[in-house]
């Protein structure tokens, strides 16, 4: 069966068709439409006929395009503002937007006659010069209500228009500061102190009653229910609350941030908080505070599109991602209510800062603020309930700002849950459902069908010190050439039971603690112990991080996040030391690594990358343990691969590291220095881009016979085939290059991307300088281990079967495709 929500946002309103069917529900939009106030020579003002128009003409699509009979409408709309009908039951004028300025005349004639802390006291509504009982009391200065009969907030006035019947729906009439939370009546005593007429005010009715059969339109016939009429109201219903004390943040043009309670909170501590006591479905009591929200930005959208310089949101955002040490403001500042322009009126409460004359750092400026806000209301509905909330669930619009989503669980410290976008009509569609007999249940109910209908992404608060820490230490070791080439490598670190890691085709050295992909180490560590994921889900790593992941974010995770779940310790670093390779790529490599280290180095033979090398480096490091009664020790070498370091804190991970390298360097000493230099290599594939390398290792090496018979040997570690290709191009001078390519290609099929001449140099191609200099990096440091792994022994490069499967593994061209963009 179907339903139709009707949506009013304060600049946009849409009519959604809903299915609700199988304990789950689904919407269409069908008709959207600004509700956008105007100014006017007598104030701001909306044109509600025209927006009940726009309702019907959504009303009418929505029954065209139902395919099941509609059961019934509901309207939802922003709080505190009305229209005033006069005794035939016709519109006085205009309604007025609660961001006219005239609120503030209306709240001083208010505090005239009742203060704030005796108001608090009986209506629990937060001081906020917008609430309907200060436009009112202009109304009644200026002489305006006398000339009205009845007061209907807008949802209840559409619903008037469309059935003829006059009521206020509690959640949005508890928004007016004219309705006792506690006897859930218009406080009658409020009214007569302040001189209102009784007689404009309906007859109260609770979300779920039906308020009438519509009359008019295309929905003529069908009953009118009444919602959460209060947006906000509606919106809660649908945010994914598992527990008391959870917090909703329902994003939008303001964020309303708050706690679903049994009770109101009318106590001199909540009113300090500034927080208000509005009505929820079920009897409910929403305790919450209003923050500007997303207004901020949409204004400052306007104001540049109008200085003929217009920005697009999602780009914004995306920059703003990395711009650092924003100034931060008061985002509750009554500044910032008024329309016009924002980017001015932001700066002043800076100071003028001039860097907010940059978008990008405006906008982070704001979401940093914003996030300020919500930390500050939080801690606020803490104190004041007792109740310290599991999650946030951001609802709403806002839900898709991913940047404010992650600062917000960063800055309160509690995970945050966003979705569903739709909260708000979902809400409306749930309340009219149950109604009517679609659905039954609890609002536990109603939510457990919208965690199963919409999709959720969570962002958990970062740990701070930890992701510091192994960032510090990423770009440390990023940066050394003795550890690091071609920003390969990757890193992690571990906290409240999950893992934090480098994304694929991020360099070590530039990474930053924002980079860091979130992981659950229990479906990590529990995937080892499980059969193999199907093939059909595709790689397996990647399948299982798809299972682990703890965000959303744009980067992908490392492909090696098993083996850095498995190993215990805080910090994890993997690194393809040049002098270490020339260990691990040694024939004699496990005799070498136990004759340099004992028991303080784990060797690992070479086995596939992903789950095979996870299991085979937990069975080694299971396998010391029954052999010595020891833990692992914090360094492992991988067979034809690189190093693993582990330790506790970094500076475990430093010493150890250094303490490795520094070893085999001084089994190395006295041998001829290896040096990386360039020699010209232009001619054999006419691509974009040539670096080369004439020093002394890349002529005289490939003439040696260990160097020649490692030319035609095969790659030695993965990166060298995603980078290099797994063979040269070979050939004695520029002339013979072109004989040479072509047999390359028909001997393997491929163009090959570097070119060595013996007794000449090294040169290596590509559709641009950097990766042209990164495929001479790697292939050079190839050669430097394959040296130095012949003077220690002999070179053990990877075989056919092992080269294939780099090849040919996604997992690997997408790291390469990442670090080339």
């Amino acid at each position: 069966m179907a339903v139709i929500a009707v949506d009013l946002g304060a600049t946009s309103g849409r009519v959604v068709l809903a299915t609700v069917a199988d304990g789950s529900v689904a919407l269409t939009e069908v008709h959207r439409f600004s509700t956008a106030a105007r100014q006017t020579d007598d104030g701001l003002r909306l044109d509600i006929e025209g927006v009940f128009a726009e309702v019907q003409r959504g009303i009418t699509a929505a029954v065209e395009a139902a395919e099941t009979p509609v059961t019934s409408v509901g309207i939802d709309c922003w709080a505190v503002d009305y229209g005033l009908l006069d005794a035939d039951g016709a519109l006085l004028d205009e309604p007025y937007n609660y961001r006219d300025p005239r609120t503030a005349a209306g709240l001083a004639a208010v505090r005239e006659r009742i203060g704030h802390e005796e108001l608090y006291a009986r209506v629990g509504i937060q001081d906020n010069a917008i609430n309907t009982i200060n436009q009112l009391m202009h109304d009644a200065t200026s002489g305006r209500l006398a000339r009205a009969a009845r007061f209907l907030m807008l949802p209840d006035l559409i619903g008037y228009w469309l059935t003829g019947r006059a009521v206020a729906e509690r959640t949005n009439a508890s928004s007016t500061s004219l309705l006792s939370p506690v006897t859930r009546d218009w406080d009658w005593d409020v009214i007569d102190r302040l001189g209102l007429p009784r007689g404009v005010f309906p007859e109260l009715v609770d979300p779920g009653e039906v308020v009438g059969t519509i009359t008019v339109g295309a929905a003529a016939g069908v009953p009118l229910v009444a919602v959460g009429s209060h947006d906000t109201a509606s919106a809660v219903v649908a945010a994914p609350l598992l527990r008391t004390g959870d917090v909703y943040l329902s994003s939008g043009t303001w964020s309303l941030i708050g706690m679903e309670l049994d009770a109101p909170v009318l106590t001199e501590a909540a009113s300090a908080a500034n927080l208000t006591n509005e009505g929820g479905v079920d009897g409910t009591v929403r305790l919450l505070k209003n923050v500007m929200g997303m207004w901020i930005l949409s204004e400052a959208l306007r104001t540049w599109e109008a200085d003929g310089a217009p920005e697009e949101l999602t780009d914004l955002i995306a920059r703003a991602a990395h711009v650092s040490d924003a100034p931060r403001f008061d985002a509750t500042s009554p500044a910032l209510l008024a329309p016009g322009d924002m980017p001015a009126r932001v700066k002043s409460l800076v100071g003028g800062d001039p860097r907010l004359d940059d978008p990008a750092m405006f906008t982070r400026s704001v979401l940093e603020s914003l996030a300020d806000a919500y930390r500050d209301t939080v801690d606020e509905l803490v104190a004041i309930t007792g109740h310290r909330p599991g999650r946030i669930a951001v609802v709403g619009g806002g839900c898709l700002n991913w940047l404010l989503c992650r600062l917000t669980a960063e800055r309160t410290g509690v995970a945050v849950t966003a979705g569903p976008v739709e909260a708000t009509a979902i809400g409306n569609v749930l309340v009219q459902a149950r109604a009517t007999g679609l659905i039954t249940g609890t609002l536990d109910d109603l939510r457990r069908i919208v965690m199963n209908s919409f999709p959720l992404t969570h962002y958990l608060p970062r740990p701070t010190e930890e992701l510091a820490v192994i960032t510090a230490l990423s770009n440390e070791f990023g940066a050394d050439p003795a550890f690091t080439r071609a920003g390969g490598g990757n890193s992690s670190a571990k906290a409240d039971g999950v893992l934090w890691i480098k994304p694929s085709g991020t360099s070590l050295a530039t990474m930053t603690a924002e980079d860091l992909v979130p992981l659950d180490l229990d479906v990590l560590n529990g995937s080892l112990e499980a059969p193999d994921p199907d093939p059909s889900f595709g790689d397996p790593v990647n399948h299982i991080a798809g299972l682990a992941r703890r965000d959303e974010g744009p980067r992908r995770p490392s492909v090696e996040i098993l083996f850095h779940a498995l190993i215990p310790d805080t910090y994890v670093l993997h690194t393809h030391p040049l002098m270490i390779n020339a260990v691990t790529c040694n024939a004699d490599g496990r005799e070498l690594t136990a004759r340099l280290f004992g028991d303080e180095v784990l060797w690992v033979d070479y086995v596939d990358p992903g789950l095979p090398l996870a299991r085979l480096i937990k069975q080694e490091r299971e396998a010391f343990t029954a052999r010595t009664s020891q833990e692992p020790p914090r360094a492992t070498f991988l067979m034809n691969h690189g190093l693993i370091v582990s330790g506790a804190t970094a500076e475990e991970v430093r010493e150890t590291s250094y303490a490795i390298l520094g070893r085999i360097e001084t089994e190395l000493a006295g041998a001829k220095s290896l040096v990386s230099a360039a020699e010209a290599f232009r001619a054999a594939r006419g691509a974009a881009a040539v670096a080369t390398d004439a020093g002394p290792l890349a002529r005289e090496f490939p003439v040696s016979e260990a160097g020649a018979a490692f030319l035609t040997a095969g790659p030695l570690i993965p990166d060298q085939i995603v980078y290099a290709g797994s063979f040269p191009l070979v050939a004695a001078d520029a002339e013979a290059v072109p004989a040479a390519l072509e047999a390359y290609r028909a001997e393997r099929g491929l163009d090959p991307v570097v070119l060595v001449v013996p007794g000449v140099g090294v040169a290596a191609v590509g559709d641009a300088e950097k990766t042209a200099r990164t495929a001479l990096e790697v292939y050079v440091d190839a050669l430097t281990v394959a040296e130095a792994a012949s003077r220690l022994g002999s070179v053990r490069a990877l075989d056919e079967r092992e080269r294939r499967f780099i090849e040919t593994w996604e997992a690997e061209a997408y790291r390469k495709q990442v670090a080339a963009s």
